[in-house]
């Protein structure tokens, strides 16, 4: 059995406005980095950053076959200082797959013409948002708890 090394993620990196702040290089442990799958990315996005997490950056991509998400988003995750993962999957037919006026990858167009069913060979489009607590934040809360 061969592994198939992917690096669909730092491939298709999207830089966020997080990437110039402070301490974004912290070490993160991978075991420490949670990957969780999100029904709707944006909503779950602003859940989490009322939990006082950023949004560091993003990522999306066309991938084939039976392409595991965990460790690679992991990966990326820490060599961007993020410390969360939020995907969104959908699988796709090719001719379904559309760019928007900005490049990104019109889901629309994919959720309104979705395969017959589901092929370890089949396509599909993965959105993952990357986060971390805000710096801000948290030097904030750990002054206040020092001045006590």
């Amino acid at each position: 059995m061969s592994i198939v090394s992917h690096t669909l993620f730092s491939e298709n990196y999207l830089a966020g406005p997080a990437t110039q702040s402070d301490s974004l290089n912290q070490a993160v442990s991978l075991d420490d980095i949670q990957v969780l799958i999100s029904n709707d990315l944006q909503s779950d996005m602003r859940a989490w950053e009322e939990k006082h997490f950023e949004r560091i950056d993003a990522v999306e991509f066309v991938a084939k076959g039976s392409h595991g998400v965990g460790a690679e988003a992991r990966t990326q995750a820490q060599s961007v200082g993020a410390t969360l993962v939020l995907f969104s999957l959908w699988p796709a037919k090719l001719r379904s797959i559309r760019k928007a006026a900005d490049g990104s990858i019109d889901i629309a167009s994919v959720i309104a013409d979705p395969p017959a069913g589901l092929s370890p060979r089949g396509y599909y489009v993965l959105q993952a948002v990357f986060l971390r607590p805000n710096p801000s934040f948290h030097r904030t809360c750990a002054k206040s708890r020092a001045g006590r």
